[in-house]
Formats: C-alpha cells, sequence, structure tokens
C-alpha cells in the first residue's frame, strides 16, 4: 500500500512539472489582448499581410501610406474579427485561414478590435 502510495506521489509530482513547464513555454510574451510592438517607423505601402494568431493582430500598430491594401489572415482555430472601434467597417466572422481585406485610402488612425474578443486590440495609422 506504502509503494502505491509512493508511486501515486510521484506521479502527481511528474504532471504537476509538466504542466508547469508547458504553462510556461506557452505563455505569450505580452498579456492577452496586448499586442507587442513589432513595427518600427517603417511605413509602409502597397498589400501589406497581416495575421491573426495567439489572440493577436501582427503586426500592429502599424503605419502604413494612403492607399495601402491591408489583408488579415486568421490562423487560429478560434473565429474573429476585424472590426473597427468606430463601427465604421467590420468583417465577416473569419475561420481558419480566411482573410479580410480593406483598403485605407484617409489619413488617419483607426483602432479596430475582434468583436468575439473584445480584448483583441489592434490600430492602424495612414499618412500621406
Amino acid at each position: 500500500m506504502k509503494k502505491a502510495l509512493g508511486f501515486l506521489l510521484v506521479i502527481i509530482v511528474v504532471g504537476v512539472v509538466w504542466y508547469m513547464s508547458t504553462m510556461k513555454a506557452v505563455a505569450p510574451e505580452t498579456p492577452v489582448g496586448e499586442t507587442a510592438n513589432n513595427t518600427s517607423e517603417t511605413v509602409l505601402s502597397g498589400t501589406v499581410n497581416l495575421s491573426i494568431k495567439d489572440y493577436k493582430y501582427n503586426p500592429s500598430p502599424i503605419k502604413v501610406k494612403k492607399g495601402t491594401t491591408l489583408v488579415w489572415t486568421n490562423e487560429d482555430v478560434a473565429k474573429h474579427t476585424v472590426s473597427a472601434d468606430s463601427g465604421k467597417w467590420e468583417s465577416e466572422l473569419l475561420a481558419q485561414g480566411q482573410s479580410y481585406t480593406r483598403v485605407f485610402d484617409t489619413v488617419g488612425s483607426f483602432a479596430y478590435h475582434c468583436s468575439p474578443h473584445p480584448y483583441m486590440k489592434g490600430s492602424v495609422e495612414v499618412v500621406e
């Protein structure tokens, strides 16, 4: 009986250690809903591909020239949207592998979020 209890204790300890190491490996470097600043002062133009992955828009924030086309592609299993905080534009609910395209032809700053996951936020700055 003592051997079985000892064996069970070892299994529990190993399980806890494995769980903790797994959680550390997948923990994001920034809190959920916040995005790391993956952009520099570089102003992008043309067609720019962005990803929706790990419940984040990447890159965000982003600075683009007027007339730039942004294409967000959902790489998550969960469905997401790209929805202007102003309510002026919104994508359909995007399944994994689906994309949303928008041309930014007005100078200004545009904040957006995911409707099902409002803690997911992004922003686009459009310059001349």
